[in-house]
């Protein structure tokens, strides 16, 4: 059969011993070629293999001289040509491929657009809603302002009220001094009344005695004047016996005359009872008099007394009235309070959403360049590749000796690597440090006698909260918590020490075992917390144990604990429980030695 004219005649400059080297650059190519070596490598071998044998033979039987190595063998050439269309097809392959991933990579960048301009839209909507939410609580802020300028008048009408209650109730000391006074008096005028009415007794019993003497006198001078008119009868009668008669008459003479001195000293002793008897009568009623004065006195005292008395009641009645506006402004404080916390919530929820949203952009943002970075590195890859596709068609064309070239990657491998996030190694796990010792709790201590009160406290604010004068220490402060409305029992202990005042249940007492007497872990220890109240002058948290409440309000060295039917105090009485707890911590500071 006659052989196919080469299409490519060789020059007449091509030495021939440049066989042997096409052939070894043939082998070569064959055996480099690592793009299609999964599909081909066995046709490739056995079209090599069997090339060489055809080579050998014709160079052992009858070497050519005149032609060269592609012209003497055809199917070396067509080993080449199908090599390199297999080269050919496997680049347009991974060129597809890459054109694929490429639109894969634009619809992820177009998605991640559209998140964008969501994630945009979202945060343009949280901005409004933040800049509501301040406006609302700059309006909230200027409300509050209004309250607390209020306040401050209230309590400076308070304090007013305060000083002048402090001075009626001096008024009132001082009265009631001066009433004592006018008593003592009225006591003693009434001591002398009696003394002079005994001595008044005792002389109407003289005048009365006097009185029967002087009747008796002259009932015997009556009874003599009697006896007398007869004797003148009988002496008109008996003139002649004048003589016999005149040593009767001189008798009858001496006897009226002893009975005129008599009279004589009984009517001169008379005018002396007589004058001693008014001057007593005057004394008597100069005495009356008196009475009548001091009667008046002690009139216009008890009207005085009422009418302070009134004006203590209108007094305490209007300081009840301010005491009420006041309460009633403490709520609205408070509600205002419990208002700013949860418009203080809502700004930190907006602030958290701001933050994950621009979390969530810069986390777009990211993939968007790692997206970027993918496309640009598949662009180079994909330049690289046609670069060497061009290489190798014009080597193909011109058939210049080839050199080997690297394999081309593929596009499995950087497509997984620039899309696929790298997983990230795991931390080692660290060893667990060592526990350190666990203290034990300590039970509740009860300190007989307990420790002194404080030189330094001022009582004025427990009297104003509790509307009381008497003398208040850590058990009657419990006593007058307990009868607050709601309260059910109360406990004040002392911090890192002893038990100032017990009102609370036995069954409750395990809840107060804490390390070192710390009573500030209560707070973290005790279960279920229902509320904490903010700004007061202590910490007050509630709490849930079983069927009932219990609050707990701390100060720096006295703890304040109070059980409550309700999950939440009525309102004021947060208030009131701090100011208390604040009272008892200056009351009994820690350090306090107990009372020998």
């Amino acid at each position: 059969m006659a052989e196919a004219p080469d299409p490519h005649p060789a020059s007449p400059s091509e030495p021939e011993n440049l066989q042997p080297a096409n052939v070894t650059g043939e082998l070569q190519l064959g055996t480099s070629t690592g793009s299609v070596q999964a599909h081909s490598t066995g046709s490739v071998q056995a079209h090599s293999t069997g090339s060489v044998q055809a080579l050998k033979q014709p160079a052992e039987a009858a070497p050519r001289v005149d032609s060269p190595w592609f012209h003497s063998d055809p199917d070396i050439t067509r080993a080449v040509i199908s090599k390199t269309e297999e080269d050919l097809l496997s680049s347009l392959s991974a060129l597809m491929r890459n054109r694929v991933e490429n639109e894969k990579l634009q619809r992820q960048i177009s998605t991640s657009m559209q998140a964008i301009e969501d994630a945009k839209k979202a945060h343009v909507t949280i901005k409004n809603q933040i800049r509501s939410a301040e406006d609302e609580l700059s309006a909230r802020m200027n409300e509050h302002d209004s309250l607390r300028d209020e306040i401050a008048r209230t309590q400076q009408r308070l304090q007013e009220e305060r000083s002048k209650h402090l001075e009626h109730q001096e008024a009132w000391f001082k009265t009631r001094h001066e009433l004592e006074e006018s008593r003592r008096n009225v006591q003693s005028a009434t001591s002398e009344l009696g003394e002079i009415q005994e001595t008044s007794r005792l002389m109407k019993t003289q005048v009365a005695e006097l009185k029967k003497e002087i009747t008796r006198l002259l009932g015997e001078r009556e009874s003599m004047l009697a006896q007398l008119q007869p004797i003148r009868d009988e002496l008109d009668q008996r003139l002649s016996a004048r003589e016999a008669i005149i040593h009767q008459v001189s008798v009858l003479q001496q006897h009226v005359e002893s009975l005129t001195h008599e009279k004589d000293t009984l009517s001169k002793a008379t005018p002396e009872q007589v004058n001693e008897r008014v001057q007593l009568q005057k004394e008597l009623e100069g005495a009356r008099e008196e009475v009548a004065q001091l009667r008046k006195e002690s009139e216009r005292l008890h009207s005085d007394h009422q009418r302070l008395a009134a004006a203590k009641q209108d007094t305490g009645a209007e300081l009840s009235d301010v005491q009420g506006r006041l309460t009633s402004l403490r709520f609205s404080h408070a509600e205002l309070l419990e208002q700013i916390n949860q418009a203080h919530q809502n700004h930190a929820v907006l602030q958290e959403n701001i933050r994950q949203a621009s979390e969530s952009h810069s986390g777009l943002l990211q993939k968007i360049d790692e997206a970027k970075q993918t496309l640009a590195l598949t662009q180079r890859q994909h330049e690289e590749a046609s670069k060497r596709l061009a290489e190798a068609q014009t080597q193909t064309a011109v058939k210049e000796p080839e050199t080997p070239t690297p394999p081309l990657p593929r596009p499995q491998d950087f497509g997984a690597t620039s899309v696929e996030p790298v997983a990230k190694e795991e931390p080692k796990a660290e060893p667990p440090p060592q526990a350190a010792p666990v203290e034990p709790d300590l039970p509740l201590v009860i300190s007989h006698p307990g420790p002194p009160i404080a030189a330094s406290w001022d009582s004025y604010v427990l009297e104003s909260e509790f509307f009381t004068e008497e003398t208040l220490d850590a058990s009657r402060i419990a006593e007058l918590v307990t009868n607050l409305p709601g309260i059910e029992h109360s406990l004040i202990v002392q911090q890192f020490g002893s038990v100032l005042a017990d009102r609370l249940p036995q069954r409750l007492h395990p809840l107060f075992q804490v390390p070192r007497r710390d009573y500030a872990l209560l707070y973290d220890r005790l279960p279920n917390k229902v509320r904490d109240y903010a700004n007061l002058a202590t910490r007050v948290s509630t709490y849930r144990i079983g069927d009932e409440f219990l609050t707990l309000s701390g100060a720096k060295d006295v703890f304040l604990a109070v059980t409550h039917e309700a999950p939440t105090l009525r309102p004021g009485l947060p208030e009131k429980i701090a100011i208390v707890t604040e009272e008892l911590g200056k009351m009994y500071p820690t350090g306090t030695p107990a009372t020998p």
